[in-house]
């Protein structure tokens, strides 16, 4: 279901783009499955149970949520048992939750962060 003006919803299940008309335009749905846009310029891109509730935000992976503008949320792990969502706690907030991360610059050398070697780089950068 799509409320709203200039709104783009694409295949999925169960998936939804505003409950207030005014609030909810020029927002995108991309597939998966319960995934909600719900203000202005929101985008959830695929995935599962992850909700866009902040102007200009995005979700994507599982139960992301970001009630925040200008927030972007990118849960890519399976869900805990009590299926908490990982929410972004503030306006501008870029949150990502993955086993490891990695890093490249152009062609050049790459770094890949998990969570053994994250307390070196903590310690590093706060040096």
């Amino acid at each position: 279901m799509s409320d709203g003006s200039g709104n783009t919803l694409t295949g999925g299940f169960r998936n939804n783009i505003g409950n207030f008309p005014d609030d909810a335009n020029d927002c995108v749905v991309t597939g998966g499955n319960s995934n909600n846009a719900q203000k202005q310029g929101s985008v959830v891109v695929g995935g599962q149970f992850n909700t866009a509730d902040g102007k200009n935000s995005l979700a994507l992976g599982q139960n992301a949520v970001t009630k925040y503008d200008h927030s972007m949320v990118v849960n890519l792990m399976e869900p805990k048992s009590d299926e908490t969502p990982l929410e972004a706690t503030q306006e501008g907030h870029f949150l990502v939750n993955a086993n490891s991360f990695r890093f490249q610059v152009g062609n050049g050398e790459s770094a890949t962060l998990t969570s053994e070697n994250i307390n070196r780089l903590k310690k590093e950068l706060l040096e």
